[in-house]
């Protein structure tokens, strides 16, 4: 959902706001029921659910377009680059697997995220407002995230870390964008396991999203972040350790 305009202006395509604007979950990713419950006719009501159905159907639309882009064109796309790269460097595939796990899991979340706001179209008037709020939450979270995985792993927009030059000189530069991609990959997981399992979970304990904290670990109060005791942020949404 993040562009760029050439003149560097960065803008969210979905809402058309600024993207300076969206937070650590997405303002977009929310809708605003009080133009159907204020309709007083039937013209205005009707008015009023179609633009619920059009909010609903372009996020729809634009989770599962993406996954089918990702399947068909983005996945091929990274398998030649990958197999480029094993060709050149002469590495076996387990080296290189990586590029091609991407896609496939971004290919998963939008998949994922498509049916939650289907979910949300038939079920957002009769949840309660707590779960609603939670689901919002969850579910913009793994939207940023999975944004921020396919801007790093785009097989059109190639950076210098990406490029097909720089990862055929040798193993290391291929395990520097691994490791920048896998880092990505497991932040996106932890939050894509976090909505599967409130929603399988019947929505019935919030809590119940970010898993159990082991012995030695302390749970992030903004994201589904669970962190070492070492650690004094949290390495998902950046925030500090509670005290």
């Amino acid at each position: 959902m993040h562009m760029t305009c050439p003149c560097g202006h960065h803008f969210c395509w979905l809402c058309l706001g600024p993207f300076v604007n969206h937070d650590s979950y997405y303002s977009c990713n929310k809708y605003d029921p009080t133009e159907f419950q204020a309709a007083e006719d039937s013209r205005e009501k009707s008015a009023a659910a179609l633009k619920k159905y059009q909010f609903y159907y372009e996020r729809f639309e634009h989770h599962d377009g993406g996954r089918k882009r990702c399947l068909d064109d983005w996945l091929e796309q990274m398998s030649l680059k990958q197999l480029a790269v094993q060709q050149a460097l002469e590495c076996p595939l387990e080296e290189v697997k990586f590029m091609t796990d991407t896609m496939q899991l971004i290919a998963e979340s939008m998949n994922c995220l498509a049916w939650t706001y289907a979910f949300r179209y038939f079920n957002d008037e009769t949840l309660p407002a707590a779960k609603l709020r939670q689901l919002e939450k969850i579910q913009g979270h793994l939207e940023h995230r999975t944004n921020d995985l396919y801007e790093l792993a785009d097989p059109h927009q190639e950076t210098a870390l990406a490029h097909l030059d720089y990862l055929c000189k040798g193993r290391y530069e291929v395990q520097s964008y691994g490791q920048r991609l896998g880092h990505s990959m497991r932040q996106l997981r932890e939050h894509l396991e976090s909505l599967c399992k409130y929603l399988e979970g019947g929505m019935q304990d919030p809590d119940a999203a970010f898993g159990e904290i082991r012995p030695g670990y302390w749970k992030c109060a903004r994201c589904p972040g669970v962190q070492r005791l070492s650690k004094r942020k949290c390495e998902l949404c950046g925030a500090w350790k509670p005290r």
